[in-house]
């Protein structure tokens, strides 16, 4: 699910996607939304990639089809802070992310997008405010960079999930790390405290969850 659109795999193993097309969330090269009364007009589309992939993944206006070690995670959609990985902010059509990355699973928030890779890493593009990509990366970034635990990548990955700001992944050890916006200052407003790991100052690059179980 993104913020206006929706994707599936069907039985055969085709991936169709419906609702709004403006950044070409449907996938199919066609960018149309349908007609100024009836915006999601065009019905279900099938997407211009690979049948069969493994799991959908995505975030407000951007989806990835993910194959696993089969082949690269294909991604379409919004681009405009390079978050779909391929190195400029131009198209949206489905393409691979970054050169090649192998994901399992695909999350994201705010124009950024975050991919979990057969290795068990976690790789993030696009845009960087208020720490998003979990790593010092420029802003935006419009190729994936490496999710950090302080200077080492982070690893062991088996899940991630995103929201508007803020990025957590759980590890094989049960522990959970997240990364983004964590402070009360600036547009957002709230309490801060957002990370779970006991302040509310701003981290580049993941911190641990405090008092979940393990």
């Amino acid at each position: 699910m993104g913020d206006q659109h929706a994707c599936a795999v069907d039985g055969a193993g085709t991936v169709k996607c419906w609702g709004a097309d403006d950044f070409n969330q449907l996938g199919d090269a066609q960018n149309n939304s349908g007609t100024a009364s009836s915006p999601c007009g065009r019905g279900i589309t099938n997407v211009i990639v690979p049948n069969k992939p493994i799991a959908l993944g995505g975030g407000r206006l951007q989806t990835c089809a993910l194959y696993g070690a089969a082949q690269p995670a294909k991604c379409w959609g919004s681009n405009q802070s390079g978050q779909l990985g391929i190195g400029t902010t131009d198209g949206g059509e489905p393409a691979n992310y970054g050169a090649s990355v192998l994901g399992v699973a695909a999350t994201g928030g705010n124009y950024h997008l975050c991919m979990l890779t057969t290795a068990g890493g976690v790789l993030c593009s696009g845009n960087n405010d208020h720490n998003a990509l979990g790593s010092a990366a420029p802003h935006p970034s419009l190729t994936p960079q490496t999710v950090l635990i302080g200077n080492t990548p982070i690893a062991n990955v088996t899940a991630l999930t995103s929201s508007f700001l803020v990025s957590c992944a759980l590890r094989n050890d049960n522990t959970v790390w997240c990364w983004g916006e964590n402070t009360a200052a600036g547009d957002l407003g709230g309490a801060g405290g957002r990370l779970g790991n006991g302040d509310a100052v701003a981290h580049v690059g993941a911190v641990k969850v405090m008092g979940l179980p393990q």
